[in-house]
């Protein structure tokens, strides 16, 4: 079964597409009235795919506001494919599955699209890595003195065990990866990261310099493997990792979740809608409330329980220029963004109010 339109709309947002071109000739079809779609792809060109390598294996999902119109595996599928009048909307994945796996990058695309009676367009669209990646390396050192230890991985869909000796990728759903390491005689080590569609980040554990003629601490280094997004964070174990006393070391939605209040902090997330409410919140435009926007870990969450709402008052008149949802929200839904206000109930729930700065 095909994916909710809402869940690849969410990915699409979060900037995992790219649409080449849409051409149109005119025909004429034996059935009156109707249009047809004809749809071609290909992969982002600096990807290296492992994924299926044959097109005709991804599944194509064509739905319109009445349903879903067309579904299967593209070669399984007419082409072209004829259609009523109107705007579909088409979806391509490489796996219809998002759970956590080694070596099971997923590559997908979405797109609007009108048919026109007794037109044909040719839908040509690239397809990119919509999940993220995460290799775990150890330090000789950490090696040498260690011999049994494993490290967890949980996101939204579930959970990979990355044993001492695993060294394929894991894949995950983008969002807030919670990571443990496990070692025989030591504390639990755990770290939290945000990652985002395309990100191929590699973890290293290594041991601190500093204190390796006794026990011996531990710390994690993260930095990115690719050159799709660069990133480089150290992290020691007896500190929290995140603050929120500058956009750096900004809260996330759950560690902000976790605090009865705060004052003057940094909140970060994906915005993933607006006109929120006690029970509820939009994921979609046409949104109506200046006043304020929702974030969450996961640029594809829809419970309003696992998100913040951000006050967005009338001063200063740039956070509303900026973030009002009304006017900007198509181009800020699956964006990371930081905020800096007070911790406090808002609409029900733990949200940030009297906001100063957006970022």
């Amino acid at each position: 079964m095909i994916m909710k339109k809402r869940t690849m709309r969410n990915w699409m947002l979060g900037g995992t597409l790219l649409l080449l071109a849409s051409g149109c000739e005119t025909l004429s079809w034996g059935e009156e009235g109707k249009g047809a779609l004809s749809i071609r792809m290909q992969r982002e060109t600096a990807v290296v795919v492992k994924a299926s390598t044959s097109f005709d294996d991804y599944h194509i999902g064509i739905v319109n506001g009445s349903g879903t119109v067309v579904s299967g595996p593209l070669g399984s599928i007419p082409d072209p494919v004829i259609l009523e009048p109107g705007t579909y909307t088409v979806t391509a994945l490489s796996e219809q599955t998002a759970l956590p796996a080694f070596e099971k990058p997923i590559y997908g695309s979405t797109v609007d699209v009108g048919v026109v009676a007794g037109v044909k367009n040719t839908l040509q669209m690239i397809c990119t890595q919509i999940n993220a990646g995460l290799r775990i390396v150890y330090d000789h050192d950490f090696i040498t003195k260690y011999h049994t230890y494993r490290v967890e991985v949980s996101g939204a869909d579930g959970a990979l065990t990355y044993q001492k000796e695993e060294l394929r990728t894991g894949y995950f759903t983008p969002g807030t990866l919670k990571i443990v390491l496990l070692v025989e005689g030591e504390d639990p080590v755990h770290i939290s990261k945000n990652v985002i569609a395309r990100d191929m980040l590699v973890l290293t554990v290594l041991l601190g310099q500093t204190n390796l003629e006794t026990k011996g601490s531990i710390e994690l280094l993260l930095s990115a493997d690719t050159s799709r997004v660069w990133r480089r964070e150290e992290w020691k174990p007896g500190a929290p990792s995140n603050d929120g006393v500058t956009p750096e070391t900004a809260y996330t939605v759950a560690e902000a979740q976790s605090l009865s209040s705060g004052t003057n902090v940094w909140v970060n997330g994906y915005i993933v809608g607006g006109d929120a409410s006690n029970s509820s919140f939009k994921s979609l435009p046409p949104f109506t409330a200046n006043s304020n926007l929702v974030i969450a870990d996961s640029p594809l969450e829809t419970v309003r329980a696992n998100c913040m709402a951000i006050e967005l008052p009338t001063s200063p008149a740039s956070l509303r220029a900026t973030f009002g949802m009304p006017a900007n929200g198509a181009s800020l839904l699956g964006r990371m963004a930081c905020f800096r206000g007070n911790i406090e109930t808002y609409f029900g729930h733990t949200g940030l109010r009297a906001t100063k700065e957006g970022l």
